[in-house]
């Protein structure tokens, strides 16, 4: 996709998922998320060594140093030759392809590796032609004296971050770190193309990758920068872009582009087009019982995105629909040229959904403290009984809770371990556990736990006059309260918002329920899922 249009669809995402939900705190973010996936064709991460000759290894020199009596290898992260071929210069985009089109099975680094002439899809059902030649051909031709300066090199000095950044070797179990797996992938070159040696011979990193390393980022990161999400949002985009998901630069690639770019402005001022993304949205903003842990060639007919899916999956399925286009929509090109707007009206629309469902699912999101729950202990400090780990010199330096008495620490280790809770998250002034990223399930009840059951499904937000203090914000369920948050509205949206997004349906505390010293969410599958009533019925 052209870079103007990933910053116009992600804005769009912005503002349609505004008017769909109450609470939406980083719309305040909408124009830096969008300049940032403008921004992310041109980040410097990817350098190509074009190797010139020298002394020994192969012809190949230190290509950041000048050396005297040798022709100086050149590196780069910008080549304008690719302008014409896919609309961007920087060599960072041959990490926005997912390959589809060769399949699962024959993927080496990845459930679907990325771009890769020889040991992808690149050389096969090639065209269009550039200068008499098919368009990867010419790619590949351009490039078969380059390699991509990876970690674990020679001469390397931190030169291409996307490698490290992007491998997730441990998926397939084959490596036991990156730079092993970066040799594989990134063949060395000479001075003259040499088969099995340099970039046509790379298998770069797919788009899933890089959504996945992105969205990890800001989501791991205390301080949650903004700029991290734009590169989530490009990598969904270009997944809907059929060419990125048949691994190929050629066949009218940049003119479908273009094209999507010249109507866009028409498409989101369509109420139609509105109207599917918005319905889309709705459809795939749920949770899924059991979200999937990979997907192949035909899971976009059978499977539904869900708000609770990972990030590399909701790619990847982008992608899925993406390539079942480019065979059913456009016949691979086989024919030539093929204008089917109705197709990228569609794919378009999906992609503007998964957008907004990102949006939605990270814009409540908390500040998470990961920890180990067989490592918690007790121990009495400054007058308080504390709980937490054990640190060097006796002491507990950061507390997960604190009691004024022993008998409330032991009940909260107690139900810590007793749900497995590894994830404190703190939204404003509400702090809640979960384990392993979902909700606690409930399915056996502690004995001194005080709890509240409720139907998600249920729940209101409502403010009532309390004096003298004014207006408060509580979360009811038919007319019974289940939290009240004083005055704080910012509070109170926050948390109906984080328990539809997990489900939970059982609030408890210790202590005091009006000035509890600890509260936490549960799930119970018992009396899940209930209904709403119909209008009109008691």
């Amino acid at each position: 996709m052209k870079e103007r249009s990933h910053k116009r669809l992600t804005q769009f995402a912005f503002d349609l998922l505004s008017t769909k939900v109450d609470y939406f705190p980083l719309e305040q973010w909408k124009n830096v998320v969008a300049q940032q996936a403008f921004d992310t064709d041109h980040v410097k991460d990817l350098e190509f060594v074009d190797v010139e000759g020298g002394i020994g290894s192969g012809g190949r020199d230190d290509p950041h140093v000048e050396e005297f009596g040798v022709y100086n290898d050149v590196p780069r992260y910008v080549d304008d030759r690719l302008g014409f071929v896919f609309g961007s210069h920087n060599l960072t985009s041959f990490n926005h392809f997912i390959d589809i089109r060769k399949g699962k099975a024959e993927a080496k680094f990845d459930d679907f590796d990325g771009y890769s002439y020889h040991h992808g899809s690149a050389s096969k059902g090639q065209y269009e032609k550039k200068m008499g030649e098919k368009v990867d051909e010419v790619i590949q031709r351009w490039f078969n004296d380059e390699y991509v300066h990876a970690p674990g090199q020679k001469w390397y000095r931190e030169c291409t971050p996307s490698v490290a950044r992007y491998s997730f070797y441990a998926d397939k179990g084959k490596y036991t770190n990156y730079t092993d797996e970066s040799k594989e992938r990134f063949p060395l070159a000479e001075s003259l193309g040499h088969e099995g040696m340099g970039m046509p011979y790379s298998v770069f990193m797919p788009v899933d990758n890089l959504a996945r390393y992105w969205y990890q980022s800001y989501k791991t990161c205390e301080n949650h920068d903004p700029k991290d999400l734009g590169y989530v949002m490009h990598a969904i985009q270009d997944a809907s872009i059929p060419h990125h998901a048949s691994g190929t630069c050629g066949n009218w690639h940049g003119k479908y582009e273009q094209l999507v770019a010249d109507r866009l402005a028409s498409w989101i001022a369509d109420p139609i087009f509105n109207a599917g993304v918005k319905k889309l949205f709705e459809d795939w903003n749920k949770l899924d019982d059991s979200p999937p842990n990979s997907l192949d060639i035909s899971d976009e007919f059978v499977k539904t995105p869900h708000r609770n899916w990972s990030i590399e999956w909701l790619v990847t399925w982008m992608a899925l629909n993406a390539y079942r286009a480019y065979v059913s929509d456009f016949q691979n090109f086989a024919k030539g040229w093929v204008d089917n707007e109705p197709s990228m009206k569609e794919l378009t629309k999906k992609a503007a959904a998964m957008c907004m469902l990102v949006l939605y699912d990270v814009s409540i999101l908390e500040r998470v403290r990961k920890f180990d729950p067989g490592r918690l202990t007790i121990k009495s400090q400054q007058g308080q009984w504390c709980v937490g780990e054990l640190h060097p010199g006796g002491i507990i330096p950061n507390s997960l809770e604190k009691f004024d008495s022993q008998a409330e620490a032991d009940l909260c280790l107690k139900i810590i371990q007793h749900y497995g809770m590894n994830n404190k998250c703190t939204a404003g002034k509400m702090a809640y556990y979960l384990t392993n990223g979902k909700a606690p399930f409930n399915n056996i009840t502690l004995n001194g736990q005080q709890m509240v059951p409720f139907n998600p499904s249920n729940i209101d937000l409502i403010s009532r006059h309390a004096m003298p203090k004014g207006i408060k914000y509580v979360i009811v369920e038919r007319g019974n309260d289940i939290i009240d948050f004083g005055t704080s509205q910012g509070d109170a949206k926050r948390t109906y918002h984080i328990i539809k997004k997990y489900s939970f349906n059982r609030y408890c505390w210790l202590g005091n329920r009006s000035n509890p010293v600890m509260q936490y969410f549960l799930y119970d599958k018992i009396g899940q899922p209930v209904p709403p009533p119909l209008p009109g019925t008691p």
